[in-house]
């Protein structure tokens, strides 16, 4: 139980830290360049660092995760090594092509 309280804290913190990672590489501009990618088509080899530059994929990628996050703690799964491993391999998809804009039509999918 303890390793999920850290875990619980640990994921917000890394979000965060993605976040202020891409605000560094282009200011402000990143914010913009996240809104630009959720536009773009999103096949598999996209790499957005091109794409939109390092900020805007950073920060695309702690908004996908962000969303993986959510949906562990809505449905109250716990955190073990699978559920981070989820986590953070949805991160990197958001490295490589996807947005939050067409993972969440797929996610309701499911849940319907």
């Amino acid at each position: 139980m303890k390793e999920d309280k850290i875990l619980l804290y640990f994921f917000p913190l890394l979000f965060l830290l993605f976040t202020a990672a891409g605000v560094y590489y282009n200011g402000v501009h990143s914010f913009a360049d996240f809104f630009v990618l959720q536009l773009k088509p999103a096949r598999l080899i996209n790499d957005f660092f091109i794409t939109a530059g390092p900020g805007g994929a950073l920060i695309n990628s702690a908004a996908v995760g962000l969303i993986g996050y959510l949906l562990i703690v809505i449905t109250r799964t716990s955190l073990s090594g699978p559920t981070f491993a989820a986590i953070l391999t949805m991160m990197g998809f958001g490295l490589f092509g996807k947005t939050p804009l067409n993972i969440i039509p797929v996610i309701a999918g499911v849940y319907l």
